[in-house]
């Protein structure tokens, strides 16, 4: 019986760092560097497993929106960084600050997100800023 418990024992103490390692040592960064694109990189010490984002635009008052859009990276790499960039195609309509937010979770790594106002609405007409 004792053999057993140290042998569950022995077994818990190799795989359990394994485990919290993965997670603790995962970090993701993101920051919108533009007014349609994002930079996202692991600043961590493990690699980042299916890591997905997501990037919309919001405004004080909006009526009309595009659809939020979204990817997925299978892998990246510590001190890997990876460009995702929002289409705009489609009409908008509403009023005030617009902003641009972006959000990216992996499977190892806690969800990170950012946002940055990038112009102003009035109606269907946008002023955008040089970010």
């Amino acid at each position: 019986m004792k053999l057993c418990i140290a042998i569950a024992v022995a077994i818990a103490i190799l795989l359990l760092p394994n485990f919290y390692q993965g997670y603790s040592d995962t970090t993701l960064e993101i920051k919108i560097i533009d007014s349609s694109c994002a930079l996202i990189k692991n600043v961590g010490k493990s690699n980042a497993i299916n890591v997905s984002w997501e990037m919309w635009v919001d405004c004080s008052i909006l009526f009309i929106a595009p659809p939020k859009q979204n990817g997925s990276i299978a892998l990246l790499k510590p001190n890997e960084e990876k460009l995702i960039c929002y289409e705009k195609s489609s009409f908008i309509f509403g009023f005030g600050l617009l902003k641009l937010k972006a959000m990216a979770k992996a499977d190892n790594a806690k969800i990170v997100e950012d946002e940055k106002i990038i112009g102003i609405l009035i109606g269907s007409f946008a002023i955008i800023f040089k970010v």
